[in-house]
């Protein structure tokens, strides 16, 4: 009975807390924050939830998949608590970064101050340390230091001219030579108007980057020509560009009449001359005339030496068939294929049987196909050319 109270019992257990530990690597000094058990203690044994290893002892924490040797920082139960403190510990960080960057930085000025004190500091560059800050404060100290030239320049010159009235009033009863005085005048009153003039041009507005140098280059003037030759060159110039434009439309109206003239011409001699007769039977001048050549001795079907050459390819090739559908296309029109056929029987108008039979001919004696190869290609051409004139409907 007592042992089955025993195991009636259910034993309660207390769960620990979570602890949450900040941890710094000891080689490169990154923070971390980690759970209590991912942290194990420098003699090898892992802490449990309570977090075992004291603040500021040394342990060994994962990090990028690896084991690195750190520091406990803080330890605390709460995540937010830790996650302040590592961000607290990281803004002392980058502010003491800070503090050192623009020390060295300091230091560089001293130095460069030291070797060159004669040097202003409207004409130093500025270093990579200028913060862009400093970039913008050098630029307003610049133009309000041209604009105070501006007027001190000013005030000068009218002073200059207030002067120059009371001398010119006293000079009215002296016997000084008035010439030589207003001669000095204007002499003295130009060299001030110059450096004047030179003063505004440099400090005309121009557009300014940040380090505080003007980015605008100024152009310079081009160089007018003055000499009297080159003058009358360029009025030469002028006269024979107008002259080409002249001729320009003087040849194109001259074009216009030579194709007029040669169209009537050629209208006076189709009337007249013969013109290419076609490939077949051709009459003994026509031969002559054109210099036609006959396909087989006494088969009186004569071509032009162009058309000779295309047959004589053919016949290389040694089908037959490729051999009559080039003589089909030299002898007969696209019309009259699509309009004829080989037979008489039918709706189609029969082809000119002499030349059909000279074409089976010589089909067969310049290469070793059959009559009857030689007939089918034939008819194969003459229906693909029926198809096509139906579907364009050209019949």
């Amino acid at each position: 009975m007592e042992s089955e109270k025993k195991r009636s019992v259910k034993t309660v257990t207390k769960q620990s807390e979570i602890v949450w530990v900040v941890v710094q690597f000891v080689l490169d000094g990154v923070l971390s924050l980690l759970k209590g058990d991912q942290v194990t203690s420098l003699e090898g044994h892992c802490t449990a939830q309570d977090g075992s290893i004291e603040e500021g002892a040394l342990c060994i924490a994962p990090y990028a998949g690896q084991d690195y040797e750190a520091k406990v920082l803080y330890k605390s139960t709460n995540k937010e608590e830790c996650m302040k403190k590592k961000q607290k510990e990281e803004t002392k960080k980058k502010t003491s970064s800070q503090n050192t960057t623009k020390e060295s930085c300091t230091k560089k000025k001293q130095k460069e101050v030291k070797k060159n004190p004669s040097q202003t500091t409207s004409n130093k560059k500025s270093t990579s340390c200028d913060e862009p800050g400093v970039a913008s404060e050098k630029r307003q100290k610049l133009e309000q230091q041209k604009a105070d030239k501006l007027l001190l320049r000013e005030v000068a010159f009218q002073q200059k001219e207030a002067l120059l009235e009371e001398l010119r009033g006293q000079l009215s009863d002296s016997d000084i030579d008035e010439v030589s005085i207003d001669s000095s005048l204007d002499s003295s009153l130009d060299e001030s108007m110059e450096d004047f003039s030179k003063e505004l041009l440099e400090v005309a507005p121009s557009s300014i980057n940040d380090k505080g140098h003007p980015t605008t280059a100024q152009k310079q003037p081009r160089p007018q020509v003055g000499c009297a030759a080159c003058a009358s060159m360029q009025e030469e110039n002028k006269q024979l560009r107008k002259r080409i434009v002249d001729l320009m439309e003087e040849v194109s109206t001259l074009k216009t009449e030579k194709a007029k003239l040669v169209g009537k011409q050629s209208t006076s001699k189709g009337e007249s001359c013969l013109s290419r007769p076609n490939a077949g039977l051709c009459t003994p001048q026509e031969v002559e005339l054109f210099g036609m050549l006959e396909v087989n001795p006494g088969s009186g079907l004569f071509v032009h030496p162009d058309q000779m050459m295309i047959i004589k390819r053919k016949v290389a090739t040694g089908d037959g068939r490729k051999l009559a559908r080039t003589l089909l296309g030299i002898f007969f029109s696209n019309e009259q294929l699509a309009s004829g056929s080989l037979s008489p029987t039918g709706n189609y108008q029969q082809l000119d049987q002499n030349i059909i039979r000279q074409i089976k001919i010589t089909c067969t004696s310049q290469t070793l196909t059959k009559p009857g190869d030689v007939h089918t290609a034939m008819r194969s051409v003459l229906t693909s050319k029926r198809a096509k004139a139906k579907k364009w409907k050209t019949i």
